[in-house]
């Protein structure tokens, strides 16, 4: 009888012990995190945006990735060499990295594509991805990330012809990169999503439509995309082909949809919601942390009063006269965490090292009504001649909880410059403000400038003529010559020395006139870790994100 007891009793154990490991593999890991609009595009030579940004650097990989503490390191390129003059780079790729062929793709590529398409992952696949996005027929918007690349600059004006390039496949695993002139942060580039690879066979068979849905893209990533709902969830699915460095350790990935920034914070804190969200300052405000959740703040947006440098009547001497009235008192009761210069204290001068902490303080335009005046009376003039009115009238954009100081300013402005010059004060959602500050819809604005990117050099490229992201719309040769000599500098000193001299030049010329810098958050469920949010929070890396 004994015996029997002991024997049921291992039996039901054991039964126990499969029961669970059945549970536990049915149970897959996913984390959940919301997107504030629906991507347009997942083409990685064209795509803009947090979510867009997000998608992409999770199902491709480029040549070399960021790892987890903000530097450089091995991704398809397993390792690579650089010439003593620091114009030649050579990447050897693994061998075993693969494209993954979603299921369905017959209408693309044709019955038995499993068999027949190369899932291999080759140099030309990044040589035909650096072409296609310097190919002025794709009109990339951040082609000026590549333009270290020889010739990559004059074949994106459409005046050199993309053969020209300096990538070269030199055998299946080895690319070669040619640069105009050395660039510090050369590497870093190859990291954004326009540097990911692109099959040209795959590419060519899509016929116009690549990176429009789930079913227009492959991906050698770590994960791939299992379903797109336009107005619901980017679906992403851990690859079963991938082979990089590091273990992939979650199932998959929901991005989803969801505008109603107001709910992430209840459905973070809901059974079956959100795994971590991203919260401006304004979302911020009205949470309440509690102990299960952890909260990061990233210093990554700038505010200030941004001038519509393409509105004709928004002219350089009218900047200027008013930013030379701005006294040091003005925005006292605005924000202890008062600007040092435009770029954002999160990003990067290079690797590891912080801009801000280096370059230190940019001097703004000094109160000096003098100088006020003398701007003043060119900009009458300039009236005068084109046959425009004595009478002056602008308006300025900005959130509620700013209506009051501005105000006090342009109460300021008036006592100096008479009452045929007036400012109307018009408060909008910061939502919408952000909206119409980006399409050019204003004439002044008192509004932040986002860090979208890691380095403080692509912050300030992004005010580069017709750049994406342009807020001020401002368009000069001499400011576009200080971001080419950036873009080509050779050593972290000189790439400081120009970034100083680039955001002095916007301030000194009255685009921005920065105030103070605000937070972002990222609130995050405790029993979620191994997540890699970017020091500016404008990407996420899921690799190694696990469930406890």
């Amino acid at each position: 009888m004994r015996r029997r007891i002991m024997a049921s009793i291992l039996i039901a154990v054991l039964f126990t012990a499969l029961f669970s490991s059945c549970k536990s593999s049915a149970a897959p890991d996913i984390i959940r995190t919301p997107i504030d609009s629906n991507p347009q595009s997942l083409d990685p030579q064209i795509a803009v945006g947090r979510p867009a940004n997000i998608t992409i650097s999770n199902c491709f990989e480029g040549l070399v990735t960021i790892d987890g503490s903000n530097k450089i390191a091995p991704g398809v390129a397993k390792s690579w060499s650089v010439s003593p003059d620091n114009l030649t780079y050579t990447f050897k790729l693994r061998k075993d990295a693969k494209w993954k062929l979603p299921k369905g793709l017959e209408d693309t590529l044709g019955e038995g594509y499993e068999e027949s398409f190369d899932t291999r992952v080759t140099a030309r696949d990044f040589a035909f991805a650096f072409a296609r996005a310097l190919d002025p027929v794709t009109n990339s918007p951040n082609a000026v990330s590549l333009y270290a690349i020889k010739n990559a600059k004059a074949i994106n004006s459409g005046s050199k012809n993309k053969s020209t390039l300096g990538v070269k496949a030199v055998d299946d695993y080895t690319l070669k990169i040619t640069l105009q002139h050395p660039s510090a942060n050369f590497l870093f580039a190859l990291t954004a999503p326009i540097a990911m690879p692109c099959n040209e066979v795959f590419f060519e068979s899509t016929s116009g439509r690549y990176g429009l849905s789930a079913k227009t893209l492959i991906y050698n990533g770590p994960f791939y995309i299992g379903n797109w709902d336009e107005k619901l969830v980017i679906s992403l699915t851990k690859s079963d082909v991938y082979s990089g460095n590091n273990e992939v350790r979650p199932d998959g990935i929901r991005l989803l949809i969801d505008s109603d920034k107001s709910s992430y914070y209840s459905k973070l804190t809901s059974d079956g919601g959100y795994d971590f969200v991203y919260l401006s300052a304004s979302d911020f405000a009205s949470v309440k942390t509690n102990k299960d959740i952890m909260v990061q703040e990233y210093p990554n947006s700038v505010w200030g009063i941004c001038f519509n440098a393409s509105d004709t009547t928004i002219t350089g001497d009218l900047r200027l006269a008013l930013c030379n009235s701005i006294n040091d008192n003005a925005f006292a009761d605005v924000s202890p965490k008062s600007s040092s210069g435009i770029v954002p204290p999160a990003c990067l001068l290079t690797s590891g090292t912080s801009y801000r902490s280096k370059a230190g303080q940019i001097a703004l335009p000094p109160f000096n009504t003098s100088k006020a005046n003398k701007y003043w009376s060119n900009y009458l003039a300039y009236r005068e001649k084109n046959g425009q009115p004595d009478e002056i009238s602008i308006s300025m954009l900005c959130v509620e909880e700013h209506q009051n100081m501005l105000k006090r300013l342009v109460q300021e402005w008036q006592k100096i410059f008479g009452i045929s010059f007036s400012v109307s004060i018009v408060a909008v959602p910061q939502d919408e403000l952000y909206s119409k500050v980006q399409s050019g819809s204003y004439e002044l604005a008192f509004a932040p400038i986002l860090a979208e990117d890691l380095l403080a050099t692509d912050f300030l490229s992004s005010f580069y003529s017709d750049a994406y992201g342009n807020m001020p719309h401002y368009s000069s040769s001499s400011y576009n010559a200080i971001i080419d000599n950036i873009r080509t500098a050779a050593s972290s000193d000189k790439l400081l020395s120009l970034c100083k001299n680039a955001e002095s030049h916007l301030i000194q010329n009255a685009v921005i006139y920065p105030v103070f810098y605000e937070n972002s958050y990222i609130l995050v469920r405790k029993n979620l870790d191994g997540l890699y949010i970017y020091p500016t929070a404008s990407n996420i890396i899921f690799k190694s994100a696990k469930h406890k």
